[in-house]
């Protein structure tokens, strides 16, 4: 899918235009693990179809355990390399803040700092 037109507004294919290495902020991508709209799995398989330089590096990078500071159990996990981060949130749907509110803040603070 390309540019495409329609009532005057434009849609952009994001995984081409918005390519981690193409920009200079951080590309965060996070998927509550019981979404049935969004799920988990399709946006991590497309996760791993982006077309940029940095992609292979990041298939192979290890996915790290995020805890919860209470209890010490998982919260969520997350997978980075260089600017690019992908958050599997566990125990959230589609609205992961309200379903899951520590890992949102924790996976919040790693973001900003």
């Amino acid at each position: 899918m390309a540019n495409l037109k329609w009532a005057g507004l434009q849609k952009v294919d994001g995984a081409s235009r918005l390519s981690p290495f193409h920009v200079s902020f951080q590309v965060v991508v996070y998927s509550g693990q019981l979404d049935l709209i969004c799920d988990t799995i399709g946006t991590e398989l497309w996760v791993q179809k982006l077309k940029w330089a940095g992609l292979q590096e990041y298939n192979s990078a290890p996915r790290k355990t995020i805890r919860s500071l209470t209890t010490n159990q998982p919260v969520a996990f997350v997978k980075q390399f260089e600017n690019f981060s992908f958050y599997w949130i566990l125990d959230a749907g589609h609205m992961v803040p309200r379903d899951a509110g520590e890992a949102s803040l924790l996976m919040l603070k790693m973001v900003t700092s």
